[in-house]
């Protein structure tokens, strides 16, 4: 058996679509950044992915300056809902996510700009501790073997 069981690297590239319309020449650098080294996509794999994505209707395909711009479609919006846990499990065993996170790089954005405000107003050391604190937090949050 391969890297992916059946039906998981359709399911996967649902996933990088929710995120943003890209061609496939991206989502192929975008499978090898989040699964190497365990993976090495292939465009013999990964285009007829495409088409039969596309040909279910889960996504459809613009050109784009000659070049092919996958986006998802509500139907495929659907499917990939009604696979959350598959698509949980990938994550696990992968330890990729693939969900968006544009609400957390949001969140610290606004930290950033908190930082720097109170950095030049306050005494740093409780900001560094309180960092410190966070920190620590969030790394055990990443972290399977530990309990936050």
């Amino acid at each position: 058996m391969g890297y992916f069981g059946y039906g998981e690297l359709p399911l996967v590239l649902l996933a990088l679509l929710r995120q943003r319309p890209v061609n496939g020449y991206e989502l192929l650098g975008q499978l090898g950044e989040l699964f190497s080294p365990g993976y090495v996509p292939s465009p013999g794999s990964v285009y007829p992915a495409l088409s039969a994505l596309s040909r279910s209707g889960l996504i459809e395909a613009r050109d784009d300056n000659g070049k092919k711009q996958y986006r998802l479609t509500p139907a495929g919006e659907q499917a990939l809902g009604a696979r959350r846990g598959q698509l949980s499990a990938i994550e696990a065993r992968c330890g990729v996510c693939l969900r968006d996170r544009s609400d957390v790089e949001a969140e610290l954005g606004r930290l950033q700009a908190a930082v720097s405000v109170a950095s030049s107003r306050a005494d740093p050391a409780p900001l560094v501790s309180i960092l410190h604190g966070a920190t620590s937090q969030v790394k055990a949050l990443g972290d399977p073997k530990k309990k936050p």
